[in-house]
């Protein structure tokens, strides 16, 4: 499944983020008054009238000579030659700058469709955007994030810009995706399993760089192994920087069961690596971590690595992490063996009866707190939706239930139903009130 990009370029503080904001429907990115906060691309799924698309968020396009700019400026570039559609935003505060322009004509060379959002519009003079016109886009859509003006109308043009795809029907085969960061060995492990069997290697269509998928066997059960890396040798990669949160990599966990998310152990955790993580359980995704080049480390070093790892990683303790050497094939047949098992337990469907005895368990055992002296009481719990997994909980006045609590509950389901390496979306309803006013 193809997914559409969407990518959105512009200058620095033009409302990017709070475009990505608005139609992601969470504040994911952050916002700011404060000109160049983006500094790393965000991106979230999302559906528009039910058509799913790719959301990415990039840095402000600026050409700074100082190395961070240089390297937003390559984020962004990478983000535009990518995306299926991009959305270039500018500033209606301000007349169209030469700098709009540019933007315009080195989106317009990439070949990738593009159109013109011209924010703020609450903010704009009539005459500051007509001079928008010199950019040559046949439409200009005026829009305001703070207010929503015309913001309909340009999530119709982008409907109509992209092309509609379907979510697919999960097949039995266990497809199981390698991501991580430049360099954290995706391509050595890939090899490493690729060349224990003869395989079937296939193009996935649709990517800028091909991501590869090898169809394989492991302990007798065949399997589906997808590497964003392109199965390339080292020695063939001259770009100077090689993107993490590529079409590839999206596309990639798209089609995955499983992520194999790969760390180096030789480098620090970065924030990159926690939103990919979030990113792949929140679309009901299974994730194991793999930290790789564990070998490189020394006895302290290693010791003070895992410490600092299950710090970082305390929040996720559900996701199971593997030690390994993808040179040295240490610990490889265990972290395969833990990401199909999880791929198989994706089908696992759960029947009423079972969810409202669980939480009747966690709440008998840490019952929620009143509410103005009134209990708040939960009185059932069923699947609302399999992928990914959606527990709705039913009850009376469950709105007043703190996040504490929600998170308790969240807990409580992923260890009584041994949900390894995923999560829950727990939805709350509250049962209707006959005598409630309408």
């Amino acid at each position: 499944m193809n997914t559409p990009i969407v990518a959105l370029i512009g200058q620095p503080n033009v409302g990017k983020s709070s475009f990505f904001n608005l139609l992601a429907g969470k504040r994911s990115a952050i916002v700011s008054a404060k000109a160049g906060v983006t500094r790393d691309r965000q991106f979230s799924k999302i559906q528009l009238d039910n058509v799913p698309l790719w959301l990415v968020d990039t840095a402000g396009l600026s050409r700074h000579q100082d190395k961070l700019s240089s390297a937003m400026y390559e984020q962004s570039r990478m983000a535009a030659a990518q995306a299926d559609l991009v959305i270039l935003m500018t500033d209606g505060s301000t007349m169209c700058q030469s700098e709009d322009i540019e933007l315009a004509r080195f989106i317009q060379k990439s070949k990738t469709k593009v159109l013109l959002a011209v924010n703020k519009h609450d903010l704009a003079d009539p005459n500051d955007l007509e001079t928008y016109r010199k950019i040559g886009m046949k439409e200009i859509f005026s829009i305001s994030c703070m207010n929503k003006h015309g913001i309909d109308a340009l999530k119709s043009a982008i409907l109509e810009n992209i092309t509609h795809v379907e979510e697919e029907i999960q097949t039995d085969t266990p497809i199981v995706s390698i991501v991580g960061k430049p360099n954290a060995g995706k391509s050595t492990l890939s090899n490493h399993y690729a060349k224990e069997d003869r395989c079937i290697v296939s193009k996935i269509p649709g990517t800028t760089r091909d991501a590869i998928a090898i169809d394989l066997e492991h302990n007798k059960t065949p399997y589906r192994l997808i590497d964003t890396a392109g199965m390339r040798k080292k020695a063939r990669i001259h770009e100077e920087i090689e993107q993490y949160a590529t079409s590839t990599t999206l596309r990639a966990i798209d089609e995955a069961h499983t992520v194999i998310h790969l760390i180096d152990a030789t480098e620090h955790i970065a924030r990159q690596d926690f939103r990919i993580i979030h990113l792949c359980l929140d679309m009901g995704k299974a994730v194991v971590i793999g930290v790789n080049k564990i070998d490189c480390l020394s006895k302290s070093a290693k010791a003070l690595f895992k410490k600092d790892l299950s710090i970082a990683l305390k929040h996720l303790k559900q996701v199971p992490i593997v030690e390994l050497s993808a040179t040295q094939g240490k610990n490889t047949y265990q972290l395969m063996t833990q990401a199909i098992t999880l791929a198989k337990g994706m089908n696992r469907t759960f029947n009423t009866s079972m969810l409202t005895r669980v939480l009747e368990k966690l709440v008998k055992r840490t019952p929620p707190p009143t509410r103005l002296g009134r209990p708040i009481q939960l009185r059932m719990a069923h699947t609302s939706k399999q992928y990914p997994l959606q527990i709705t909980i039913r009850g009376k006045r469950t709105s007043y239930l703190p996040k504490s609590y929600i998170r308790y509950l969240t807990n409580g389901f992923l260890q009584e139903l041994q949900l390894t390496g995923r999560h829950i979306h727990l939805v709350l309803e509250s049962d209707h009130n006959p005598f409630a006013p309408e």
